[in-house]
C-alpha cells in the first residue's frame, strides 16, 4: 500500500497518516491500561519515537525510488535484529521453533532474490 501512494503523496504525508492511524487505533486499549510512565520511560518512547518515524520516513522514500523486490528481500533481517534486542534488554533466548523460522525465511528469500536476479 505503501509503495502505491508513492506515487501521489509525499514520504512526510505518508508517515505523518501512518502515525495518525497508528495512534487512533491503538489509543482505546492504551488508554484502558494505561499507568503513568517514569522520566526514563517517556525517554525511551521519545527515542522510540523519533528513530521509528525516522526509519519508515526514509523507507517511504526507498519505495519511492526502488523496486519493491529490491527493498523487502532485507526484511528477514528486522527477525535478526529483533531476536538480538529481546537477548541485550530482556535476556530472552530465542526458541528452536523461532531459529528454525528465520532459517526458512532466510533461506526463501535469498531463493528468490537469486531467482529474480537471473529475470
Amino acid at each position: 500500500m505503501t509503495k502505491s501512494l508513492t506515487r501521489t503523496e509525499s514520504a512526510g504525508a505518508i508517515v505523518l497518516w501512518q502515525a495518525i492511524s497508528v495512534t487512533v487505533l491503538s489509543l482505546p486499549l492504551g488508554l484502558l491500561h494505561w499507568t503513568d510512565p517514569t522520566p526514563m520511560q517517556w525517554l525511551g518512547f521519545l527515542a522510540a519515537g523519533v528513530l521509528g518515524s525516522g526509519a519508515h520516513y526514509l523507507l517511504t522514500r526507498g519505495f519511492r525510488v526502488a523496486d519493491i523486490s529490491a527493498t523487502q528481500t532485507l526484511r528477514f533481517l528486522d527477525l535478526l535484529w529483533a531476536s538480538l534486542m529481546g537477548w541485550l534488554v530482556f535476556s530472552d533466548i530465542p526458541s528452536h521453533s523461532t531459529i528454525l523460522g528465520a532459517m526458512v525465511i532466510l533461506a526463501s528469500t535469498v531463493w528468490i532474490a537469486r531467482r529474480e536476479r537471473g529475470r
